[in-house]
């Protein structure tokens, strides 16, 4: 059964995801995954801060949206904290889970920044040893 395709536009989006073939909701649960860290600067000027927003514009909807088309799939992109309209980052933490693939850190750092605006750059990527969550535990 197909399942429903993630629209670039709409990522994040509280409307219907538009089907399209080449991007399904999320890959096979079948499909080997690794967490990658990422350290990402951006120039906050042009966005509506870190966050995803339903219309799209943040940060984390330029990163959502080049996992997708390097993945085929939607892929969710975590962030450490988060910052408001229009304000900047020199080393944002994030992770986030991809299929498995033959690319080195540097490669996925190339090919990312490939497809984000120039505003919005990774700086690094790695492979966390140990289990690394960008989410808040809850615990001071």
């Amino acid at each position: 059964m197909a399942r429903p395709a993630v629209d670039d536009d709409v990522i994040g989006a509280a409307r219907p995801l538009v089907t399209k073939p080449h991007h399904e909701a999320r890959p096979p649960d079948a499909i080997q995954r690794i967490r990658l860290k990422l350290i990402v600067a951006y120039d906050g000027r042009p966005f509506r801060g870190w966050q995803s927003q339903a219309g799209g514009g943040a940060i984390q909807n330029h990163l959502e949206i080049a996992f997708a088309k390097l993945c085929g799939h939607r892929v969710v992109v975590h962030g450490a904290g988060r910052t408001d309209a229009g304000v900047h980052a020199l080393a944002q933490v994030a992770h986030v889970e991809v299929p498995a693939q033959r690319l080195t850190n540097e490669r996925w750092q190339f090919a990312l920044n490939a497809r984000l605006p120039p505003e919005i750059r990774v700086m690094r990527v790695t492979r966390p040893r140990a289990f690394v969550s960008q989410r808040p535990s809850g615990c001071v």
